[in-house]
């Protein structure tokens, strides 16, 4: 009797709506029509059927559907689908396979299937043939029949494999013979991008950029993972505080996990799932340990075969990791199925580390399994190469982790944990652990230590000296550390060194600064990355101050060059290159560039645990949303370094002025004048400051809010800049001579002095040329598109100017009416210009229209002065006349 099809099986899903275009991977499917095979094989909830659904249906070429089943597994039944499948598209067809299939007995697959292909390769149509679910088949049969048909593929038969597991089908050959696009978990997971666009689809809302990347490395581009999580968005109002607490045990992505995957797996592979669940990190030998089993690499290699969310992190298939969500559910159920286990399976696991010198993950497990005597004395043999790598979230993971009293008996380990808490900004809790530490400094078996550890204490206590803002008093403490370390303490050595030079820094004697950190920077490259990256950071931005991005571009290049692909991968100190990077790309307005290079910050921001990073890379975030034009996601990102600066209150004190400033400024470009004069006020900012380095950036923006308002303080604006202008001159800051020449030149404008303005803007363009200087333009509004056309008008352009300008996109021919009708100056005049137009005609002064269109008073002038010369006109009236005349005002 015929199998009894369902007709269901033979239709591709229907896309939803809010499916996420992927064009990168549509472009890499159509490149594989050109092979035997295109295998899609990920874990469940990757997207394969919809992204294969979308591309088909999107095709020129038909295509034919199957949706396999468990009871596919008959070859009678598998090879009936295949035949109506084919039939229903090209009812022509006379395939032969009924007199086969129901036969006593299956022939074989060359018999079967040689009449079947000749058939096929005479159709007139290429075609798509898509076997979805291909790891429900279990039946070497159809594995040997799908085997003959991808050897002998018709040439117009494009064949796609969608599932959740590899299938026995001699993948190996058709690698090695470059007849197989294979798409994987790392095509398939969702970038930042394409999950931003997820989120807008079907919240419809935007997240902003920071708590996409938060969803998105916590699911791993997981595309179900994204799914559930904005499930369990729906109806939340606080989004942020929500995604923060977004705990691993969501209960939508625990239940699908369980369901989809654990239930339906033999009892031996979900014990092993469980036990190991534990391990950040799994290989063979690791996992028989914690099992006590001999079969570990055998059962690695069936679950990565198996697609069951198990990462491979080397090209040996030695090392292999659980995607975090897989791991963060078995862990639950573990704790849920055999919580006493779950020490025993850890204390074994420190074991194997320690053997095998693994010391962090052997910490790691031995405070798990409550080992926390062990644990201390094995972070205490470590804890200066932690601090080395820039490790110090890790470390104080650690040391926070064990009981108080067994740090405060042992001096070193209160030594490192002072020292750790000093580079992490937290001085009150740092002291306190040094007061610990002295304690022990006579007693047997420390005392001979005792030089050692003074050395230790004094540079921690230079650190704080730093912190609580006593910059001459950290010089002094360094200096009196430094002659006390031993020789051979090359880390201390290096540490007081940048000490000496952030102090330096923050002073503003950028040659004293230099000399130190470059003598850093010298140990720092033989053996801790950390103090290689931070004066790495700090020099680079010496340079941008100094007005010498090319020099900086230098330092950067030769860091790059030092770091090994461990490091880049390893240390979070890694983050301080990365916003080096950023920062110096985003003075040549090279912003998608710096977007990359920050995005490259995130992970070791975040592991750091250091709020420096945390601060600078939030504030250059704000910067780069600004850029691209998202000004609630910038004003977004400045609240939350706001928020990392509240956390350390005075420890960060360098910061403070700098983020608040940075705050006004988005305020003013925004063109939210009301509301950055509210933060003026609430900051103390409208209080006359102290000129020197550590104010500079919030006088300059003092400068640029002082222009802003409606009564326009012109002469105060000036007399500050000229203050400004003569230190960075003296002290060769000369971006900030180029920045404050801009400043003056809109100071001059609003005085209607345009030879002034345009002689002082001519010295800024004339500075910024040569080293590339783009972006102290770009954000200062339409006068600078103003003064550059300008200066365009009165000298023969540049090269810089023309780039200045096509980066504006504001420049507007001069166009005479007497040549032109009403719809050509319709043209001419902006959008803004006509509205500033219509306020004109209604007798409106500056101010006014200043406040009603949410400009600056002279963003306005500059718009009277396009419209006069776009009319011929001399005057307000004269221009009101000339629109009327010509019924633009109608």
């Amino acid at each position: 009797m015929p199998t009894q099809i369902l007709t269901t099986k033979l239709y591709s899903p229907f896309p939803n709506e809010n499916n996420v275009p992927r064009p990168r991977l549509v472009n890499l499917l159509d490149k594989g029509l050109s092979q035997r095979l295109i295998l899609v094989s990920a874990p469940a909830g990757f997207g394969k059927t919809t992204l294969i659904s979308d591309w088909v249906r999107k095709s020129e070429l038909p295509n034919i559907w199957i949706s396999l089943d468990e009871d596919d597994n008959e070859p009678t039944r598998f090879l009936t689908y295949l035949e109506a499948s084919l039939t229903q598209v090209f009812p022509e067809l006379d395939l032969g396979l009924q007199n086969v299939v129901f036969s006593p007995g299956l022939a074989s697959p060359t018999i079967l299937l040689t009449p079947f292909i000749n058939e096929i390769s005479a159709l007139s149509h290429e075609f798509i043939l898509v076997l979805d679910d291909y790891f429900f088949i279990q039946s070497n049969p159809i594995h040997e029949i799908t085997s003959f048909l991808i050897k002998h593929l018709p040439p117009n038969m494009h064949l796609v494999i969608i599932t959740r597991e590899d299938p026995p089908l001699s993948l190996a050959q058709l690698r090695a013979r470059q007849q197989i696009m294979e798409v994987r978990v790392d095509d398939l997971r969702f970038s930042i991008d394409e999950a931003k666009e997820f989120f807008s689809h079907t919240l419809g809302t935007q997240l902003s950029l920071a708590n996409i990347r938060t969803l998105e490395s916590f699911t791993e581009g997981w595309i179900a993972g994204l799914q559930l999580a904005a499930l369990s968005l729906q109806g939340n109002q606080d989004t942020s505080s929500f995604i923060k607490a977004f705990a691993d045990n969501d209960r939508y992505i625990v239940d699908y996990l369980a369901e989809e995957v654990i239930e339906k797996q033999p009892e031996v592979i979900k014990d092993f799932l469980l036990q190991t669940s534990i391990l950040d990190r799994l290989s063979g030998d690791l996992c028989d340990a914690v099992t006590e089993t001999k079969n570990g690499q055998n059962m690695l290699e069936a679950i990565e075969k198996s697609n069951l969310f198990i990462v491979s992190l080397d090209n040996q298939r030695h090392w292999f990791r659980y995607h975090r969500l897989f791991a963060s559910m078995l862990r639950q159920r573990l704790m849920q199925m055999q919580p006493e286990k779950v020490a025993e399976l850890h204390l074994r696991a420190a074991d194997w580390f320690e053997q095998n010198q693994f010391a962090p993950e052997s910490i790691h497990h031995a405070l798990e399994g409550k080992d926390f005597k062990g644990a201390a004395l094995k972070a205490e043999r470590v804890a200066q190469g932690m601090l080395q790598k820039g490790a110090f979230g890790t470390l104080l993971g650690w040391l926070n982790n064990m009981p108080d009293e067994l740090v405060t008996s042992r001096p070193w380990l209160s030594i490192y944990h002072a020292l750790a808490l000093a580079l992490t900004r937290q001085s009150n809790k740092a002291e306190g652990r040094l007061n610990e530490a002295k304690k022990h400094y006579n007693a047997k078996p420390f005392a001979i230590d005792k030089e050692a550890m003074i050395s230790h204490t004094e540079t921690i206590q230079a650190q704080l000296a730093l912190l609580s803002g006593d910059l001459l008093g950290a010089i002094n403490l360094n200096h009196q550390a430094y002659k006390r370390l031993p020789e051979n303490d090359l880390f201390l050595q290096g540490a007081t060194l940048l000490g000496l030079g952030r102090a330096n820094y923050l002073l503003g004697d950028f040659e004293n600064a230099e000399q130190y950190l470059k003598e850093a920077n010298n140990k720092g490259q033989t053996f801790s990355i950390i103090l290689a990256m931070v004066t790495t950071y700090l020099r680079v931005r010496i340079k941008i101050s100094l007005g010498k991005l090319k020099a900086a571009h230098r330092i950067l290049e030769a860091s790059s060059n030092l770091m090994s692909e461990n490091e880049r991968n390893s240390s979070p100190a890694i983050g301080y290159h990365y916003l080096a990077q950023c920062e110096l790309l985003l003075e040549e307005n090279r912003v998608e560039e710096a977007e990359q290079y920050l995005s490259e910050a995130f992970n070791s921001v975040n592991r750091s645990g250091n709020p420096d990073m945390m601060v600078c890379y939030y504030v250059n975030l704000a910067q780069i949303q600004q850029a691209l034009g998202d000004e609630k996601e910038a004003i977004e990102s400045i609240e939350t370094a706001e928020r990392n600066i509240a956390q350390y209150g005075k420890n960060l004190y360098w910061t403070i002025p700098s983020v608040i400033a940075y705050r006004i400024q988005l305020l003013l470009i925004q063109g939210n004048f009301s509301e950055a004069a509210h933060w003026v006020n609430e900051s103390g900012f409208s209080i006359k400051t102290e000129l020197g380095y550590k104010y500079e950036v919030e006088n300059l923006i003092k400068a640029r809010f002082l222009l802003s308002q409606e009564e326009q303080d012109s002469d105060e604006a000036l007399e500050l800049l000229n203050h400004l202008k003569q230190e960075a001159e003296d002290n060769n800051r000369l971006r900030s001579v180029i920045e404050v020449h801009i400043l003056q030149a809109l100071a001059y404008l609003s005085k209607d002095d345009i030879n002034k303005a345009l002689s002082v803007f001519s010295q800024a363009l004339s500075l910024a040329e040569s080293e590339g200087f783009v972006r102290l333009f770009t954000d200062k509004g339409d006068e600078i598109s103003y003064l550059l056309q300008q200066v365009s008008e009165k000298n023969s352009s540049s090269d810089f100017v023309i780039k200045l300008q096509n980066t504006l996109q504001n420049v507007e021919e001069d166009i005479r009416p007497s040549s032109k009708t009403k719809n050509h100056l319709l043209d001419a005049l902006s959008k803004r210009e006509l509205e500033v137009l219509q306020a004109l005609s209604k007798g409106l002064t500056n101010k006014e229209i200043a406040r009603k269109l949410f400009l600056s008073v002279n963003t306005v002038k500059v718009h009277t002065n396009r419209i006069y010369r776009k009319l011929g006109a001399n005057s307000r009236t004269d221009a009101i006349a000339k629109a009327r005349n010509l019924n633009i005002l109608s």
